[in-house]
């Protein structure tokens, strides 16, 4: 069975490439790209179906509550993470559905487990994933 496709997107220093090296070491398939115009492109060109996306919410030129919104105009259900060290579970309110908070800093672990329950729910078991 093939590893499900999570997209990165973040501008902040590091952050793509981190969050990319954790999902891709948990074994997911990442395409990590740095800038929320960069993710709009990638999911509105739909070349591959991402099984989620995580997104920083502070990006030069499309935040990532802009670029969840966008794909929501777009009809999608894609659950997406949301990276924030400003935000908090209540401010998720005004973007739909699938959305869940990882505030940041983060370990390992809370962004595995955040990936794994955006795309099985949460405490759902995820082949890909391993118990962390």
């Amino acid at each position: 069975m093939l590893a499900p496709h999570v997209l990165v997107a973040a501008t902040a220093y590091g952050l793509a490439d981190l969050c990319a090296f954790i999902l891709t070491g948990a074994g997911y398939r990442v395409t990590a790209v740095r800038s929320g115009a960069e993710a709009d492109a990638a999911l509105r060109a739909a070349l591959t179906a991402f099984a989620a996306a995580v997104v920083d919410n502070a990006m030069s030129d499309l935040s990532g509550p802009q670029v969840i919104a966008a794909e929501r105009t777009r009809g999608s259900r894609l659950p997406f993470v949301l990276t924030s060290g400003s935000l908090n579970p209540s401010d998720l309110a005004a973007l739909a559905p699938p959305v869940l908070l990882v505030r940041k800093p983060f370990c390992r672990a809370e962004l595995v487990r955040a990936v794994a329950d955006a795309i099985s729910g949460p405490g759902g078991p995820h082949p890909a994933a391993p118990t962390v």
